[in-house]
This record gives structure tokens, C-alpha cells and sequence, in this order.
């Protein structure tokens, strides 16, 4: 019961200081009034650590495989985005600052290390989590606006514009990731870029389906001066067809990844919370036997978790 009230605190408190970071101006009177005392040399020091910390996670990060430094770069961009203003410190040190405080206060509340490891593991594991569900929610908008784009496209080039008008009317009529990117194109053509360097940026920066198409189709017409308003209508239908067949894949399989969600995420967790607040699991850990069936559970629960995503995958 101690475990569970313990935990439970730790939980309200992790809630709330989430909630003081959505407020970005919460401390900011207090952070100036702090500045204009000065900083001393243990302030410089601090800062001057926490900048070589930034410097060698992002160094770390370079060397990362493609998949793996997306994520990380992801992650990086989530916290930015979620600290406030008046925080400052370099953003893959920001990433280790939390976790460690994380991990601190897990500590504390189990009364073992144990829990530190524990505690950094879980926010950076949320964290992980969070950005992943970021990036796909993103990806969907850009789909949805993806339709209205190249109708929007077809209309201009069968009015007669180039290729680079054609791309900043389109962009000057849409909002976020694609407005961005296509004024970027358009812009980049008119400065003596050739437009098929500027489309297969474009591919680069927006990997979706349909605009690999689309960007072919763009590149021989013009080369070729074939007309695409046909094919550019095509696109816009075959996009918003895809947008609804997967929404109704979302539907019809919500339970199901629901179930997958929690079943393999279960033994992680309460493995976690063992090892946090309960001595005698730590002990039975400490072992070799206990580490070698710690070992195997994880790497079968890996093994299933694989197996469940290559299950449910779904390529439209």
C-alpha cells in the first residue's frame, strides 16, 4: 500500500510539473529578477557544462543510424516546444536535465536508485512516445491539405503558369508544412534552381504518398510540356479516396491496437514499478538468475511487441 500511495504522488507531482511547463510565462518576472542580480562563476561554470553536455549528445546523435536520429531530433523538437521561454538551456541537454530529475524523483519516492534508472528510462520512453504520436499527427494534416494542394496545382498550370507560379499560388493559398514548402520551390526556381533539384527536395522534406506521383509527373511535364491538369485532378481524387479508406482502417482496427498497446506495454511497466518501490524485487533482480528472467522477459516481450507490429501494419 506505502508502494502505491508512494507512486501516486510521484504521478500527481510528474502531472503538475507538466502543467507548469504549458504555461510559458509562469516564471518569468522571477527568472529576471535573478538575471539582473548577475551570475556568478558558478553560474558561467554550470552554463559553460551544460552547453559541452548539449555539444557531445548532439555529436552522439549524428553518428546515430537515419531512423534512430529522426526520433531523436523529434524528441529534441517536442521538449523545445513544451518549455518555456524563460528556460534556455541548449535542447539535448534540456532532454538529460529532465530525465535525470525524473529519475531523482523517482528515487526518492522508492528510497532505491534503482528507481533513477527507472525514472529516466520512463520519461524518455514517454517522451519517445509523444513525439512518435506528433510526427503521425502531423503527417495527417499534410495528407488532408494534400488533396486541395494539387487541385489547387492543376488549376494554375492549366491556366497557363509556370511551373514556379504555379507553386507559390498554391502556397499562398494553403497553411503550415505545405504552404512552407511549396513557396520554397517556387521560390528556389526563380532563383536558377533546376526544378527537378527543387522536386526531389521537396520529395525529401515531404515523403507522403501521391507526391512522389505527383512531383514525376511535374518533372516530365517539364521537360516535356505534356499537360497535367488530368492527372493532377487523378491525384487530388486518389488522395481524398485514401484519406477515407484509412480513416475506416482506423475504426475498425482501434481495438484492436488499443489491446496491443496496453498488453505489451503491461509487463514494462509493472516490471518498472517493481523495481522502483519494492526491495524484495530488487533483491531477486540483483541476482544472476533474476537477471537472466528479467533478460528473457524483456526480449520476448520485444520479440512480440515486433511480431504484433508487422501484424498490424497496413500499407495503403
Amino acid at each position: 500500500m506505502e508502494a502505491i500511495v508512494a507512486s501516486l504522488i510521484g504521478l500527481l507531482t510528474a502531472m503538475s510539473a507538466w502543467g507548469l511547463l504549458q504555461e510559458k510565462a509562469w516564471a518569468e518576472e522571477a527568472v529576471h529578477a535573478a538575471r539582473g542580480q548577475g551570475a556568478g562563476t558558478v553560474g558561467v561554470a554550470a552554463r559553460t557544462a551544460v552547453r559541452r553536455l548539449d555539444l557531445a549528445v548532439a555529436q552522439s546523435v549524428e553518428r546515430m543510424p537515419a531512423t534512430a536520429r529522426r526520433r531523436a531530433v523529434a524528441c529534441r523538437d517536442l521538449l523545445a516546444s513544451r518549455l518555456p521561454d524563460w528556460w534556455g538551456a541548449p535542447p539535448y541537454a534540456s532532454i538529460a536535465v529532465c530525465a535525470a530529475a525524473c529519475g531523482l524523483a523517482v528515487a526518492l519516492l522508492g528510497g532505491s536508485w534503482a528507481g533513477f534508472a527507472a525514472g529516466c528510462i520512463g520519461f524518455v520512453a514517454v517522451l519517445g512516445v509523444e513525439s512518435a504520436r506528433e510526427e503521425k499527427r502531423s503527417a495527417e494534416k499534410i495528407e488532408k491539405e494534400l488533396p486541395e494542394a494539387f487541385r489547387a496545382l492543376s488549376i494554375s498550370l492549366g491556366s497557363g503558369h509556370s511551373l514556379a507560379r504555379a507553386m507559390r499560388y498554391v502556397g499562398s493559398h494553403a497553411d503550415g508544412v505545405i504552404k512552407v514548402e511549396f513557396m520554397r520551390v517556387g521560390m528556389l526556381i526563380d532563383c536558377g534552381t533546376s526544378a527537378t533539384v527543387a522536386l526531389d527536395e521537396l520529395l525529401a522534406r515531404m515523403p507522403t504518398h501521391g507526391m512522389d506521383m505527383v512531383a514525376l509527373a511535374l518533372k516530365v511535364s517539364k521537360r516535356t510540356g505534356a499537360p497535367l491538369s488530368g492527372l493532377l485532378a487523378e491525384a487530388a481524387c486518389w488522395a481524398g479516396d485514401r484519406i477515407e479508406l484509412r480513416r475506416t482502417l482506423d475504426v475498425k482496427t482501434a481495438q484492436a491496437r488499443m489491446s496491443a498497446h496496453i498488453v505489451s506495454a503491461m509487463p514494462v511497466a509493472m516490471m518498472l514499478f517493481l523495481l522502483s518501490f519494492s526491495a524484495d524485487f530488487r533483491a531477486g533482480a540483483a541476482t544472476l538468475s533474476g537477471a537472466l528472467c528479467i533478460g528473457v522477459a524483456v526480449a520476448l516481450n520485444a520479440v512480440a511487441v515486433a511480431v504484433i507490429t508487422r501484424i498490424m501494419r497496413l500499407e495503403l
